[in-house]
């Protein structure tokens, strides 16, 4: 098969959520056999120099990589909100960006075009015009979910009011957007199953409107019916009465004219029934979940080389809801980590790390900044903590987290999507104190702390490999006619 691959940023290199899930897909079919092209959107957020991307990766893969401004410019986005669009997806709309999707369909004949996020979205109606191709939206998250929490979660009343804003327009697009795909591919099953629902009450609304201009429409037909009848009924009276001898010789006149009433009847019924087929048949996409895989193979579990006890945390940090949770634990949770064991350290690490971080001077805290091995860091330390509070999708760094046979602990909005057990394979933490008595658990206890992350590792091993995910995916494009 012919898969083209539109990506909000560059897969290459793999070192950060989005670009290792898109990745793990692109690499997963062409060592299948498949054949891949990729299209990214190149900019300041995850600047990449096609001259690094590695000769097999670029021909393997074709990438080509466009630039795309996607700096916030406070007057377009002070406009945008009398428009009531996305000024998220605004943003990746691109003529340049659109000429390449043209010329490159053009050469090739694809049998499958994957949207990689909700933001390649606006580029359905040029596929349409230039490919036959089945159109497969990947969604790696419920992308107005983010930003609503995070308006949750916000004291500022201002902030909280635009980020709203955000959300709002933001769920709009998506909702419109999402019937226009032949497919969608979820990364999690809670995420699957928001877009039945959206489908399923998508189709409802349309067609409670689509009756109820069949409603008004008849309602405006038998009217004209009616007058019809009282017209004909006084014409007819009239004519008898003066002019009686001429009756039978317009008698021709009296059907031909009755004969419009019952015919233009007829046009009501059956223009009812068309409208109301044409309505049955709304377009619904074929949803699927598909998660993040990996290959457990390349993870290594040696905890020789683990620091024990430490704690740990890792990704990057231009995204808001790490930053917000970071910061939480830092000041909600760590005062009491450091008075109970003084000695413990709690390692930060990520792209992007922000000067407040930076700048931080908190006892046992030691931030590094971007790592130049992400799975040897990780490899290195014990625990790791995801105070996560807003998001959607899945968390990639605990997935490699679970290979690496870690402990992880986590709130209910970090681990989502991923099928764990709480205290099996896994600790869930919402509260301050909960993290803090999960801690406590994982310092006092390395035995117990060592049987969760060898279960966490049983899961990924059964549910996570990336191979038969691929696989699962080939058919899903089979399914669709790719």
């Amino acid at each position: 098969m012919k898969i083209l691959f539109l990506c909000n940023k560059s897969p290459w290199p793999p070192r950060e959520g989005g670009p290792m899930a898109m990745n793990m897909l692109i690499e997963g079919l062409a060592d299948a056999g498949h054949q891949v092209k990729v299209l990214a959107v190149n900019s300041f957020k995850y600047n990449i120099d096609v001259a690094s991307v590695p000769c097999s990766y670029r021909e393997k893969t074709g990438i080509e990589l466009i630039e795309i401004d996607l700096h916030v410019k406070p007057v377009d986005a002070f406009f945008n909100l009398f428009t009531g669009e996305s000024y998220h997806v605004k943003r990746f709309i691109s003529n340049s960006f659109r000429q390449k999707v043209v010329s490159v369909l053009k050469a090739g004949d694809f049998d499958v075009v994957q949207l990689e996020t909700l933001f390649m979205c606006p580029y359905i109606t040029t596929i349409r015009a230039h490919s036959r191709a089945r159109i497969i939206l990947r969604a790696h998250n419920i992308e107005h979910l983010i930003w609503q929490r995070v308006s949750e979660e916000s004291a500022n009343p201002l902030k909280k009011w635009y980020v709203r804003h955000l959300a709002r327009t933001l769920k709009k697009y998506e909702q419109d957007v999402a019937g226009e795909v032949d497919g969608i591919m979820a990364i999690t099953p809670t995420d699957a199953e928001y877009f039945r629902k959206l489908m399923k009450e998508r189709n409802q609304s349309k067609l409670k409107d689509q009756n109820s201009k069949i409603k008004t429409t008849n309602q405006k037909l038998k009217l004209q019916e009616t007058n019809l009848r009282i017209s004909f009924i006084r014409s007819l009276s009239l004519f008898v009465t003066r002019h009686w001898s001429l009756v039978i010789g317009h008698w021709s006149l009296v059907t031909g004219h009755w004969s419009l009433v019952t015919g233009h009847w007829a046009f009501v019924i059956g223009h009812s029934s068309r409208v109301t087929r044409h309505a049955s048949r709304f377009h619904s996409p074929a949803i699927i979940d598909l998660p993040f895989g990996l290959d457990p193979a390349k993870y290594n579990c040696d905890d020789t080389q683990t620091e024990f006890p430490s704690l740990f945390s890792i990704g990057s940090m231009n995204w808001i809801p790490n930053q917000e949770g970071i910061r939480w634990f830092l000041f909600n949770v760590w005062p009491d980590v450091h008075n109970q064991f003084p000695k413990l350290k709690y390692y930060l690490a990520g792209r992007e790390m922000p000067a407040w971080l930076l700048s931080l001077n908190l006892p046992n805290v030691v931030v590094l900044g971007e790592v130049e091995d992400a799975l040897a860091f990780i490899v290195s330390k014990a625990i790791m903590i995801v105070p996560l509070f807003s998001g959607s999708g899945i968390r990639v760094k605990i997935i490699e987290g679970m290979a690496a046979g870690k402990t992880i602990i986590s709130t209910s909005i970090g681990a989502e999507g991923i099928n764990y057990t709480n205290r099996h394979n896994i600790l869930i933490a919402d509260a301050p104190c909960e993290f803090f008595e999960m801690i406590s658990l994982c310092v006092q206890e390395p035995e117990i702390s060592k049987k969760i992350g060898k279960r966490a590792r049983n899961l990924i091993e059964t549910e996570y490999d990336a191979r038969n995910l691929i696989q699962k995916m080939v058919a899903f494009y089979k399914q669709l006619g790719g």
